[in-house]
């Protein structure tokens, strides 16, 4: 059993006990203790245990993290190294980043100055985190998993999502830059399959070839619902008829005739 903080606890402290689900006395030994904010805080990382606490193993915190996940604190955004549906099945389980599932807590675990800040246009090295985890706030009220691309050669994409029945990369930028990595992948669409990239930042609405840009705010507007399925109506004559080429094939063999079809 494990039990919630309680309102004493400091605002970015997860505590986790074990606890007798008879007598409600709790163990002496601390499950996890999580800083969760350090985590997020930092761009394009994936979730490490050692973090958590020095020396720390998934074996110990894959508890807790399933905890804050079933009780929709945070949500899990899973690695895969190929830009191709489906992305469940290209999915690292046990490679992800987690960010947390409303972005209100994550700015309330930054402080009580974080607001004015984000008003002020204070926020320094954090605001990347802050647009890349309202992003993942984003796609998950929308019912989505959560995957992002990241090869070994540090070639990476925010986020994947399938839209009308493609793979499409989502990048996030919190000001104006060239993404590198989304030029390298539009430049080999033969190995990486992607034809359309949509990137959102401090951006007009636009667009250059592949690639579409977007101001941060219409994040709300994405649309990964799945595509339908149209079943073309069916010949029912032209169906019988196939069922007299064989007989047909047959017979010319047997005048001499070879079947040259590849």
């Amino acid at each position: 059993m494990r039990e919630a903080p309680s309102v004493a606890a400091p605002k970015i402290f997860f505590c986790y006990y074990y606890a007798n689900s008879c007598t409600g006395e709790k163990s002496g030994t601390m499950l996890a203790e999580v800083k969760w904010a350090k985590q997020m805080a930092k761009e394009n990382k994936k979730f490490q245990w050692s973090k958590v606490k020095p020396g720390g193993r998934g074996e110990t915190y894959m508890g807790p993290i399933q905890w804050l996940e079933d009780a929709g604190i945070i949500c899990r955004c899973y690695n895969t190294d190929i830009t191709g549906l489906p992305m469940e099945g290209n999915a690292k389980d046990n490679v992800f980043k987690v960010y947390t599932a409303d972005i209100g807590l994550l700015i309330e675990m930054l402080g009580p100055g974080t607001r004015a800040d984000i008003l002020q246009g204070n926020l320094g090295g954090f605001k990347g985190a802050i647009y890349e985890n309202l992003m993942a706030d984003t796609l998950h009220k929308k019912q989505q998993s959560l995957y992002y691309f990241q090869k070994d050669s540090g070639l990476e994409l925010d986020f994947l999502v399938r839209m009308k029945g493609e793979c499409v990369p989502l990048e996030v930028k919190a000001r104006t830059a060239q993404a590198k990595n989304v030029q390298t992948v539009l430049r080999h669409e033969d190995k990486y399959h992607v034809k359309h990239i949509i990137k959102f930042g401090d951006y007009n609405v636009g667009r250059e070839g592949p690639l579409l840009t977007l101001p941060g705010y219409m994040q709300f507007l994405l649309d990964p619902e799945p595509e339908d399925i149209v079943l073309e109506p069916i010949d029912v004559d032209a169906v019988n008829a196939l069922k007299n080429i064989p007989t047909h094939w047959s017979k010319l063999r047997r005048k001499g005739f070879r079947d040259i079809s590849p």
